[in-house]
């Protein structure tokens, strides 16, 4: 049987005990006269999460997270009674998202009173119950390799319309990351777990006090430095989710990280892909946006990503920016598609029959920039559509018979290297 005393630091204890042998505290046997615990999924700051049977429910799993907040912030009690605010505010924010089926379910939120060792004192903790999903997370599933663009692609398809979903019902989730992605076995949907609940908000609270907000090496500059996020954030992350799956790079322990050059303050998740992958410079150029530092510089909603990763210029080519080049994406036209290549200005001069210049005009162009390989990079500019005649008119002197019937051409856009 469990001990489930936030503080007790070795809570397994022989079915038949009534009191834990480490703590002395009583044994519950059903939490809320329901749940029977059976093992530690996970804890952190504010709490411990639970494996637990749900006997009402032929001992089917389900989640049991308690909010315990450490020792440490009972000494700021306004900060202690505002979590334990947010905390209910949560569970109601969680009831509205269980319409989503990509969101695990609220089964129930009560407080209970657990007995303490020693004395007759009753310590009451808050505890919410949350469907079981039952599946691999997205970092249990990196250890078998980095990802290709193709499953990148499926996980935005899969995970963006229940970020649309959770922000069209005022919630950010501020914590998205790989492990807490979960592939479901049963459809092997990805669903999408740990709100965070009161950490999130505790932690929002507190942040003038230097606490941060969300996973260093995922949440973007909002969120660590001011504790501020916004739909734009929890994109980011998705963003920052997405070029560790196909690198295979994570943060490492020591807080250094070989995606992110901090000297520059940017990433270079590209010169990191696997030796012969290459991911599309539609989608690059998608994830570049996502992973802009200032929010508003970024897609500003989980539709607006999507729009642009289902446009046909994102849909048109697979093996663009890569460790070894690859081909050129195609044009958008009129900045339609969702996708915009960046610019750069030039002047245009226009010459009589002796070379003298007789107009200027200043102009701009699209480009990107294609990987050769071996650190050569080569800048291709977007020659836009255009038409002309092709042929000469039955009035042309001389003129031969393969040289008609006059007509219009259209030459498609494409693009020429600039130098």
């Amino acid at each position: 049987m469990l001990c489930i005393n936030p503080n007790c630091i070795k809570p397994q204890n022989p079915d038949s005990s009534k009191y834990c042998q480490t703590c002395g505290s009583m044994l519950i046997s059903l939490l809320g006269g329901q749940y029977r615990i059976t093992r530690a999924l996970g804890q952190g700051g504010f709490g411990k999460t639970y494996l637990a049977e749900d006997t009402r429910r032929r001992n089917s799993q389900c989640v049991v997270k308690q909010f315990a907040p450490e020792p440490g912030m009972k000494s700021n009690p306004g900060a202690l009674q505002k979590a334990t605010e947010l905390f209910n505010e949560e569970a109601e924010r969680l009831l509205q998202l269980e319409e989503h089926p990509q969101i695990p379910t609220l089964y129930a939120y009560f407080e209970e009173n657990l007995p303490q060792a020693g004395n007759n004192q009753e310590i009451p903790y808050q505890y919410l119950v949350q469907q079981y999903i039952k599946g691999q997370t997205l970092q249990q599933e990196l250890k078998a390799g980095p990802f290709s663009e193709t499953k990148i692609r499926e996980l935005l398809q899969d995970l963006l319309p229940v970020l649309d979903f959770i922000h069209q019902h005022k919630v950010i989730h501020r914590d998205i990351k790989p492990e807490n992605i979960i592939r479901r076995d049963s459809d092997k949907k990805l669903v999408l777990i740990d709100f965070g609940v009161a950490k999130a908000n505790t932690k929002t609270l507190l942040t003038r006090q230097g606490t941060s907000v969300g996973t260093a090496g995922y949440a973007p500059l909002e969120q660590m430095m001011q504790g501020i996020a916004y739909p734009a954030s929890d994109l980011y992350s998705l963003a920052v989710t997405c070029i560790r799956l196909l690198t295979g790079c994570v943060p490492n322990g020591d807080g250094s990280d070989k995606l992110f050059n901090a000297l520059e303050g940017c990433w270079v998740w590209r010169q990191n892909l696997p030796k012969g992958s290459n991911v599309s410079s539609e989608l690059g150029a998608i994830l570049d946006k996502l992973l802009e530092t200032i929010a508003k510089n970024r897609y500003q909603s989980a539709a607006e990503v999507l729009k642009a990763l289902n446009s046909p210029l994102s849909k048109g080519s697979q093996g663009g920016w890569g460790s070894q080049g690859g081909p050129t994406p195609p044009l958008s036209k009129g900045g339609q598609g969702g996708l915009t290549l960046p610019t750069f200005k030039f002047t245009t001069v226009t010459v009589n029959s002796r070379g003298q210049a007789t107009s200027r005009t200043d102009k701009e162009a699209q480009y990107y920039r294609q990987n050769l390989g071996n650190g050569i990079f080569l800048d291709m500019v977007a020659i836009p559509e255009g038409k002309f005649q092709m042929g000469t008119p039955n009035s042309e002197p001389n003129r031969q018979d393969y040289e008609g019937p006059q007509h219009q051409v259209t030459v498609p856009s494409f693009y020429m290297a600039k130098y």
